[in-house]
C-alpha cells in the first residue's frame, strides 16, 4: 500500500515538475503558440520550396532552349 502511495506521489511530482512546470493552463498556451510558430515555419518552407521549384523549372527551360539553339546552329554549319 505504501509503495502505491509513493508511486502516486511520484507521478504527481512528475506532472508538476516535468509536464507542466508553469501550470497546466500555461502549457496549453505554450502549445498554441508552438503550433502557431510551426505553422509559420511550414509556410516559410513552402514558399522557399515554391521558389526553388520555380528556379529549377526556369533553369531547365533555359537549358533546353540553349540545347535547341546549339542544335539549330549546328544544322546551318
Amino acid at each position: 500500500m505504501e509503495i502505491q502511495n509513493n508511486l502516486v506521489i511520484l507521478q504527481e511530482i512528475f506532472k508538476i515538475c516535468v509536464l507542466y512546470p508553469y501550470g497546466e493552463e500555461s502549457r496549453i498556451v505554450l502549445l498554441d503558440e508552438d503550433i502557431r510558430k510551426q505553422e509559420e515555419r511550414v509556410q516559410q518552407v513552402r514558399k522557399k520550396l515554391e521558389e526553388a521549384l520555380m528556379a529549377d523549372i526556369l533553369s531547365r527551360a533555359a537549358d533546353a532552349e540553349a540545347v535547341d539553339l546549339e542544335v539549330d546552329s549546328g544544322d546551318d554549319a
